[in-house]
């Protein structure tokens, strides 16, 4: 498992885990599950592993507060990976991981305005797009009214 050293609280990330079987026999059931207070996932499941394959599988994990005093920090837990052997025995192994939490940045009110500005900068460059379109599309079809009506008349003319 691959944890970043850094996250920022309510933020979500990808979490890719990955189990190679070195032994001689197969391992059944495999599953490997993060167990911090503060990162919420769910178990990848690996499967059955036989002997010299492996198992790679994303796990998706978002970032809460440590608790309702100490929100940000450091934060400690353990990627536990489970299995079983042919005769139905579990074993268990256990990595420690340990992340910072970091405080989510906070906008500004100019920042905020100047993102709102931005975003109906965006909307209505793309509605003048639009309109050049619709725009174009009037001249054609007017620019080939007129060729199909005079092409008509020479025709009755004949």
């Amino acid at each position: 498992v691959d944890l970043p050293e850094k996250v920022t609280s309510g933020e979500s990330f990808s979490l890719p885990v990955s189990a190679y079987k070195t032994g001689l026999t197969a391992n059944y059931n495999g599953k490997c599950s993060l167990e911090d207070p503060v990162l919420i996932s769910a178990s990848a499941y690996l499967g059955n592993l036989e002997p010299q394959k492996s198992a790679d599988k994303t796990m998706s994990v978002f970032a809460t507060t440590i608790d309702s005093t100490t929100k940000y920090g450091a934060t400690y837990g353990a990627c536990v990976f489970t299995y079983e052997d042919a005769a139905g025995e579990e074993y268990q192994e256990s990595v420690d991981v340990k992340i910072e939490i970091l405080e989510p940045v906070k906008q500004t009110d100019e920042e905020k305005k100047k993102a709102e500005e931005e975003a109906q900068e965006q909307k209505s460059l793309s509605q003048w797009w639009i309109s050049l379109l619709f725009g174009l599309a009037i001249i054609a079809v007017l620019t080939a009214i007129i060729i199909i009506a005079k092409f008509s008349r020479m025709m009755k003319m004949r």
